[in-house]
Parts: C-alpha cells; sequence; structure tokens
C-alpha cells in the first residue's frame, strides 16, 4: 500500500513520478523499476518505500492525466467560446498528449495489464467525449454554417476527434524514423483533429481558429508541451 507523504517524502514521490513519466516516455514498457530508480538518483529499495510496483506509480500518473485534460476542456455553462478558445482547447491538449504520450502510444502494453487502469481508461474516455460533445455543441450553436447537426452527430464528432487524439503519439512516432519525433510532426495533429470540425462551421470563425492553431503548429518546440 502506498505511503501516505511527509512534506519531504512527498518531494520524493514527485520525484519518482516525474522520473517515471520521462522514462516511460523515453523508453516505453521496456522500462521497470530499476530503470526508475536510477533516473531519479535512488535505490530500487527506495523507490518500493514510496510505491509497492510500477503499477501504483502508473496509477497515480494517469490520475494527474485525467486531471490535467479535464482542466483543459472544462468550460463555464454560458460561456461563449471564441476562435482563440477554441483553438486553446486544443493546443492545451496537446501538451497533455506530449506530456503522458506513453499512455497513449503504448495504452495496449500499459493499461491492458492492470483491471483497475482498464476501467479507470473507459471512464475516462467517456468523460473526455462527453466534454468534447459540450464545447462542439456550442461552438456550432454559436458559429454553426447552416449544415445540419444533430445529437448523434456531435457525439460522432466528438467521438471521432477522441479516437485521432489518443491515436496520434503512436501514429508520429512510427512514422518519425530514426531522427526522432520532430515538434511539427506532432503538434500536426492538432490540425487534423481541428478538421473534423471545420465543415460544421462558418468559413470565418474556421479560418480564425484555425489560423491560431497553425501558428501554434509552426512554432512548436517540444519544451514547450511539458
Amino acid at each position: 500500500m502506498t505511503r501516505q507523504p511527509t512534506p519531504r517524502a512527498g518531494r520524493t514521490r514527485e520525484k519518482i513520478l516525474a522520473a517515471t513519466t520521462r522514462v516511460m516516455n523515453e523508453h516505453g514498457c521496456n522500462a521497470g523499476t530499476v530503470q526508475i530508480a536510477e533516473s531519479c538518483g535512488i535505490s530500487p529499495g527506495n523507490l518500493y518505500y514510496y510505491f509497492a510496483n510500477r503499477e501504483e506509480i502508473l496509477r497515480e500518473i494517469f490520475t494527474r492525466l485525467e486531471a490535467d485534460l479535464e482542466a483543459v476542456l472544462r468550460t463555464g455553462d454560458h460561456e461563449d467560446i471564441d476562435a482563440s478558445r477554441l483553438a486553446g482547447f486544443y493546443t492545451g491538449g496537446a501538451g497533455v498528449l506530449w506530456r503522458y504520450r506513453f499512455l497513449f502510444s503504448s495504452a495496449t502494453e500499459f493499461i491492458a495489464r492492470d483491471p483497475w487502469l482498464v476501467s479507470e481508461y473507459r471512464s475516462f474516455s467517456a468523460g473526455s467525449i462527453r466534454q468534447m460533445e459540450r464545447i462542439i455543441g456550442r461552438v456550432i450553436g454559436l458559429h454553426g454554417n447552416g449544415v445540419q447537426a444533430d445529437t448523434a452527430r456531435i457525439r460522432a464528432i466528438a467521438e471521432n476527434k477522441w479516437v485521432l487524439w489518443i491515436a496520434w503519439p503512436r501514429y508520429a512516432e512510427m512514422g518519425a524514423g530514426a531522427n526522432g519525433l520532430r515538434p511539427g510532426e506532432f503538434a500536426r495533429g492538432l490540425e487534423q483533429i481541428f478538421s473534423l470540425l471545420a465543415p460544421y462551421i462558418t468559413d470565418a470563425f474556421g479560418r480564425a481558429t484555425g489560423a491560431e492553431v497553425h501558428r501554434f503548429v509552426e512554432e512548436q518546440t517540444l519544451d514547450d508541451l511539458v
């Protein structure tokens, strides 16, 4: 069982969580607790004082992923979503996706091994899609071009966006080759995801939002996403 952290212990726990995220992003599911301990400069025995095993670490990281994305997608009940705000959902989501990319590029390897993560991932996906539905519905209501988009269509757009979003890290990494993943190729996924909404909004609003997303892609470095 995970020990309740004191302030000093809390710093060590944070160090372990940061090291795990870094190592997993670099090496995927091949990284174990020995590698994690080495990365943060402690012994494996010291790591086990704070976490019983790798699965326990991954559960806490996944909980943070959920909170970070929920914060990006959260909207007020009557919030007016302009082009900058809509672009912010995409760019903020890119930061979360990059920070925790190993949980998506190697989702089967990590999540399927732990029943808790399987259940949590399903809930996470369903909740995120619902948040995206609210955003999409509001955007079409405010900036729609008259193309029919009923509840079922909005649901389909949200689900398609989600599938593309979670699949992009693996797709981008597979196409990166020996030179490694480039910032533009990773961030380019934002433009692909945004394109799913473009047929339902006015040209002016689409251009304004697309320009902000494109500017982000052009200027992006991977360090900015962390």
